[in-house]
């Protein structure tokens, strides 16, 4: 294989070569240097481009003369402009651009990419995932669009045209809508572990399909290579969700934690959430393993106070249909103290 690859110390500085008269190179990695300048001409054998933690900058050259290409890193750079369409680029595993000042809607990817990380940029726009062609099936398996200005709702096609997709990351931008589309697509076989749409402008209830979600559910996921990721992530926070708590959040958690030995966050806007009418959970375990998300809260409007209460407090006892909510913690199978209906 004929490759270049630059150690960082002491360190390239100044503007890159002429590249594309390099016929036979397939590997370049020179990342981590100074170099600044717009990125030429790329040769059309190249396989694997790293030029990440530089400080090049311009539009990109036109990446689809190079059609071989399987991996390109060119995150942490000052990169701008409009993206193309990276379907023409049919063998692209690895995508990120990440931390540039890219700009534009979004460009359709090739079904084969697995991972694409597009994260602080400025593109804007739809989201939207085109459906692979008939004979082939979409790959991806990390979506990172956090931090740029993408706008509208969020589409089904998310998760319906991406069933092996486990890492989506589309917070800090403007989405809107409810997440009824996005729920109503999830397959029982989802994959998708961690789950961010924090600090966008999504609206509505949180849906109870949403249940279903790799993310809080106790099922053991292991990735194409093998690799069993260890932490669970669901991240509704900062949006205008309103409703009801989700109850299957307070009885999926404890399951989650005993099967999975995984750190597990979860987040969710206490202020804007009520208090589910009943959970049923009465063992001391349960409430010793919600513990560790005293974080959660909902508001509860018991007596005609309304204050937001920590899940790990709620407990509900089921005794000839009457419930009472707990405030303090179950002790022995009974509430130490609370407040009944």
């Amino acid at each position: 294989m004929a490759g270049v690859i630059a150690d960082q110390e002491p360190g390239l500085t100044g503007l890159l070569p002429a590249l594309a008269p390099c016929s036979q190179l397939l590997y370049l990695d020179l990342s981590g240097h100074a170099l600044s300048g717009p990125l030429p001409a790329l040769p059309q054998t190249l396989q694997f481009l790293n030029l990440s933690s530089n400080g090049l900058s311009q539009r990109l050259p036109q990446l689809a003369s190079s059609p071989s290409l399987q991996y390109i890193d060119l995150s942490f750079n000052r990169f701008s402009g409009e993206l193309e369409d990276m379907s023409r680029l049919p063998a692209l595993d690895w995508l990120d651009l990440s931390d540039n000042e890219l700009s534009g809607p979004l460009p359709a990817f090739p079904a084969a990419v697995r991972w694409i990380d597009l994260s602080n940029n400025r593109l804007a726009g739809a989201l939207e995932l085109p459906a692979p062609a008939a004979d082939s099936e979409r790959l991806l398996v990390l979506l990172n669009l956090a931090s740029n200005k993408l706008s509208g709702s969020l589409p089904a096609s998310v998760t319906s045209f991406a069933p092996h997709l486990s890492f989506l990351d589309l917070s800090h931008n403007s989405l809107s809508g409810s997440l009824d589309a996005f729920a109503a697509a999830l397959a029982p076989t989802n994959q998708l572990l961690q789950v961010n749409l924090s600090h966008n402008k999504l609206t509505g209830e949180v849906p109870g399909r949403m249940a279903i979600l790799a993310a809080v559910r106790p099922v053991m996921v292991t990735m194409k290579d093998g690799h069993t990721p260890v932490h669970r992530i669901l991240d509704l926070s900062n949006n205008e969700l309103q409703g009801v708590f989700p109850s299957w959040i307070i009885t999926n958690l404890p399951l989650l934690a005993v099967s999975c030995k995984c750190s597990i966050g979860i987040s969710l806007d206490a202020s804007r959430l009520t208090c589910p009418a009943a959970v049923r959970h009465a063992s001391r375990k349960t409430q010793d393993l919600l513990r560790g998300f005293d974080h959660l809260q909902c508001v509860s409007e018991a007596n005609g106070n309304k204050q937001q209460v920590r899940i790990m407090l709620l407990c509900v006892l089921g005794v000839g249909g009457i419930y009472c909510w707990c405030c303090l913690w179950l002790v022995h199978g009974a509430c130490s103290d609370g407040l009944s209906t």
